[in-house]
């Protein structure tokens, strides 16, 4: 492998009606309540007892690739996205890549062994879902079906989450297909030393161009009508529509950025330069430092802190009746 590659009305009578009055009342205060309680939410105010921690938004993972020179030295780690010390899930990896997650487990490409593990998110001993892939690099995951980028071959494939034989999806990309990302039916594909952003469907087929002129683009994370892209020479991070057309510079001035997620508003990427791992704006900023201290990190997944909510906002209950 090339090292810079790597590096949510009336009453009948007075009693009866005093009565449906205070039913009523009690009912608008409960209703006016719940308005304000989702209001609140809406508006990213916090609701809990005075002084208590908001809920923690969600979790990261990461890869560490290691060093380049020495067998087994990768490893997996987690880390709240508001920052900490990291956690390691799992050790002894050859060149972890790329990484997806969804529900309670984690998928992992390893670039040197050409092959693909899955391990719990709590950590625990990898599992092989596949071998003899060329150069595996970025990974993706939908329902029940992984995604994975071989930039030896500049081929996608795809696999069953279970694990299994890989389907070809496309050949002949141009020049290392690197970062993945699925969105809906359709697959975002970075193509690292061709400088571009490919579309591609899921069941394969003849990949789009979306954009070019990229410099070494590597990680690609997508969200509604938006693709994110690290661009690894330049230090930036760029957006561009899902239908294609020019990037927007969202950060720049990163060393070797790398892997990058999105959760709600904010952006995940991390360093491989720095050994860091970095957090800014969907629509662009400065960065701010989330960890160090890691050793090459490559790819980010990340995942909401509330399982149980689909979408993007989540409502609480309220109580039921008869409380």
């Amino acid at each position: 492998m090339n090292q810079n590659f790597r590096q949510s009305r009336c009453a009948p009578h007075r009693p009866y009606r005093t009565i449906t009055a205070r039913v009523t009342r009690r009912a608008r205060a409960a209703a006016a309540a719940g308005l304000l309680a989702i209001t609140m939410m809406l508006a990213g105010v916090g609701i809990g007892p005075a002084g208590a921690a908001p809920t923690p938004p969600g979790t990261l993972y990461i890869t560490e690739f290691g060093d380049i020179t020495e067998f087994g030295a990768g490893t997996v780690v987690s880390l709240p996205v508001s920052g900490g010390t990291p956690t390691t899930l799992t050790t002894g990896l050859n060149g972890p890549s790329g990484i997806a997650a969804a529900g309670d487990t984690l998928y992992v490409t390893e670039f040197d062994t050409g092959t693909v593990v899955s391990l719990p998110v709590s950590g625990g001993t990898p599992t092989t879902l596949t071998t003899g892939l060329n150069g595996p690099t970025g990974i993706a995951v939908a329902a029940d079906t992984l995604y994975v980028t071989e930039i030896d071959t500049n081929t996608v494939v795809s696999l069953p989450v279970s694990g299994g034989t890989p389907t070809t999806l496309t050949t002949g990309l141009n020049g290392r297909p690197t970062g993945i990302a699925v969105s809906g039916d359709t697959l975002y594909i970075t193509e690292y030393f061709g400088g571009a952003v490919v579309s591609l469907p899921v069941s394969g087929g003849t990949p789009t161009t979306l954009t070019t002129g990229l410099n070494k683009p590597e990680g690609i994370a997508a969200a509604g009508d938006t693709l994110y892209v690290t661009e690894f020479d330049t230090g930036t991070v760029v957006s561009l529509p899902v239908f294609g057309g020019a990037p927007t510079t969202l950060a720049t001035g990163l060393n070797a950025p790398t892997g990058i997620a999105v959760a709600g508003d904010a952006l995940y990427v991390t360093e491989s330069g720095t050994g860091s791992v970095v957090s800014l704006p969907v629509s662009g900023g400065t960065p701010t430092t989330v960890t160090t201290g890691l050793d090459r990190p490559f790819g980010v997944a990340v995942q909401p802190g509330s399982p149980a909510c689909s979408g993007s906002v989540c409502l609480p209950s309220f109580g039921s009746s008869g409380s």
